[in-house]
């Protein structure tokens, strides 16, 4: 598997410019890339996480402690998921974030480029590394587009100076939310099936009572 991942980075990355500095400076979601395209060819398990139960979760109200150890930094990312989207998901998040005071920018192979005005074309470039970049004070929220049908956020704990800051995410969390109505997930990396934090349409926020 090893071997296929770093293939799989090449394939993200041509080899002429695999240790230059652009992509040096990407290393904090260059696994999650390698990750998402192994998904797309259907080399990873792709989690499922529309079928937990709430019975090990707690209702709870939003405050910003309630992050303190989950974003405490061990080098891993954390995740945002939303399953079972559609091109006009997308539609609504770019539209309701362009009205918000997160900053949008977009990357193909990390080199910033406009945003396309058709949204379907996001998911079209298969050669090409394709990020989207959401951005709220020092708070950087990535995402590589790939897949259509399933919205995954990363970010990095190190990003966070204060735990006020904290309430960004929930304040990114409701307004995805608000985009999908779906079901929001926040979660270790890679870890969609045993979520910390869960946000129903309802906006009624429950917490693992396993992890918290």
């Amino acid at each position: 598997m090893a071997n296929q991942i770093v293939d799989l980075k090449k394939e993200l990355y041509p080899v002429s410019s695999f240790c230059s500095p652009a992509t040096m400076i990407m290393d904090r979601s260059l696994h999650k890339a390698a990750y998402l395209i192994a998904k797309k060819h259907g080399q990873l398990m792709t989690n499922k996480p529309t079928d937990i139960s709430l019975d090990n979760f707690t209702m709870v109200n939003f405050s910003p402690e309630l992050l303190n150890n989950f974003l405490n930094p061990d080098g891993a990312l954390r995740d945002i998921y939303v399953e079972n989207t559609s091109i006009k998901d997308w539609e609504n998040i770019l539209d309701i974030f362009k009205k918000s005071d997160f900053s949008i920018n977009y990357f193909i192979d990390e080199i910033e480029s406009n945003l396309p005005a058709n949204v379907s074309s996001l998911f079209t470039n298969s050669q090409n590394s394709v990020r989207l970049q959401l951005k709220k004070e020092t708070i950087i929220i990535n995402t590589y587009l790939f897949l259509n049908d399933q919205i995954e956020f990363d970010i990095d704990p190190r990003d966070f100076v204060t735990e006020e800051q904290h309430s960004v995410i929930f304040e990114f969390l409701k307004l995805l939310s608000d985009a999908t109505n779906k079901t929001i997930i926040l979660c270790e990396e890679n870890s969609a099936d045993t979520p910390f934090l869960i946000l129903l349409p309802d906006k009624n926020v429950y917490i693992s009572r396993i992890r918290f």
